[in-house]
């Protein structure tokens, strides 16, 4: 387990005497036990409590005089009551670290209380001298809940007692004031509540895929798992479809394992949820509900983005409007991705020109990676021409260039515009 919590009550002591004559009474608090934690590699922090104190690798009484009940000093159970100078010490201690296992060295601390009381008759066979020492502790892990809408747990919350493995490097605790909560205090329509869902990175889905595939980090498996994943195909607020879920088998020290889905036929665009869980009992991971005694659960946001449909523009533009020999002429050419996907060796080529000069090379300025233009993005390319005498005979100077771009599936797309230069009015 990660961080368990001990809860301790009683740790104090009771010591009752009786004599059959009026004289001192020595009871209470002079004795209780302190827990020096021998496990290595752990460390200790109080998280609350009353008269309780963890000091180095010991807990112990703040006062030592302590008695054995949390709410009270005074034994009412004893035929002349005495009250102790504090309570028991009582509250959690949060164990830090990951523990399979606790050892405590018990030691005491005696503290003689000594008080006079009236004359009391008691039949010591009764009633003999006797010495109470008990406490108790009862041990909590904390847990992982998921953080989608609440109507994909059903009121019966995912939720994982945190233990070594995780999904990705980082886990928090939730819901850490209610025992056996069933209800995760992060679902929300943003599922992310939970800052350290860390432990998947979901690319959009292209609406019409037939096969979708993730990879899964994992931390800290000292042992074979399982790690299962689901997503919300047909957008009904449950994950109760078979073919939801997908899940892979771990080996100890794995950091990785891929799932993927056969996506079933009319999954429409839009976003919807996905689930991830891991653990070391099987049976427990395998349901998209419920408690889990190891790992984690972790929720997303799942995009399924709009059929793929590539599409490119180009706007060709001049900055003259007549042909004078000797001037320079600049061309602008504006390509921009007008589909709704990646193009890639993006590339703007002249494929016919009437100068009888040289045009210079294409400059350009990418938005980003060069030949890559992302949806909505454009590119601007620049050149120029010196227009020659020739040119200004011929009275007409034409220009038509092409764009072309990759989509990362199917044949490439494109377009052309043109751009033309006249001679002035008095050469025609």
């Amino acid at each position: 387990m990660r961080n368990p919590v001990l809860n301790i009550a009683g740790l104090g002591g009771n010591v009752t005497w009786y004599e059959n004559k009026k004289g001192p009474v020595d009871r209470q608090s002079q004795l209780h036990a302190v827990l020096n934690l021998a496990t290595t590699g752990l460390t200790m922090t109080k998280l609350s409590g009353g008269n309780l104190s963890v000091s180095g690798n010991a807990i112990t009484a703040t006062n030592d005089n302590a008695g054995t009940r949390c709410e009270t000093t005074t034994q009412t159970n004893d035929p002349q009551p005495v009250d102790a100078q504090a309570t028991a010490a009582c509250g959690s201690v949060r164990i830090n670290g990951i523990v399979t296992s606790l050892t405590f060295d018990i030691s005491a601390v005696f503290v003689q209380t000594t008080s006079a009381l009236p004359p009391y008759t008691i039949n010591d066979a009764q009633d003999p001298n006797h010495n109470q020492d008990n406490f108790v502790i009862a041990m909590t892990v904390p847990q992982d809940f998921g953080d989608a809408p609440a109507s994909y747990d059903q009121n019966n919350a995912a939720r994982a007692d945190l233990s070594d493995v995780t999904l990705g490097a980082n886990v928090t605790e939730d819901n850490a004031s209610v025992a056996n909560g069933t209800v995760s205090p992060n679902a929300g329509a943003t599922a992310a509540l939970d800052l350290m869902d860390d432990g998947v990175t979901l690319a959009p889905m292209i609406q019409g895929a037939t096969s979708y595939s993730t990879t899964v980090a994992i931390s800290g498996a000292s042992k074979p798992g399982t790690t299962c994943g689901w997503i919300d195909f047909n957008k009904n607020g449950l994950f109760d479809s078979a073919t939801e879920r997908n899940c892979a088998s771990f080996a100890a020290g794995a950091t990785t394992a891929t799932l993927t889905w056969v996506v079933p036929a009319g999954v429409s665009a839009g976003t919807t949820y996905a689930r991830f869980r891991i653990g070391y009992t099987t049976a427990q991971v395998q349901v998209p509900i419920g408690a889990s005694d190891s790992g984690e659960v972790e929720d997303y946001l799942f995009t399924v983005a709009p059929s793929a449909a590539p599409a490119i523009t180009l706007v060709k533009t001049v900055n003259k409007t007549t042909l004078v020999a000797g001037e320079t002429a600049t061309y602008t050419f504006v390509a921009k991705n007008t589909g709704n996907v990646t193009l890639t060796s993006v590339v703007i080529t002249e494929t016919q020109f009437s100068g009888t000069g040289t045009m210079s090379a294409l400059s350009y300025a990418w938005p980003g990676l060069p030949g890559v233009l992302l949806p909505g993005q454009s590119v601007t390319a620049t050149a120029t021409y010196v227009v020659t005498a020739s040119d200004v005979t011929t009275g007409l100077v034409t220009n038509t260039a092409k764009v072309t771009g990759n989509p990362p599936l199917g044949l490439p797309v494109s377009a052309t515009d043109d751009a033309q230069v006249t001679a002035p009015a008095a050469w025609n």
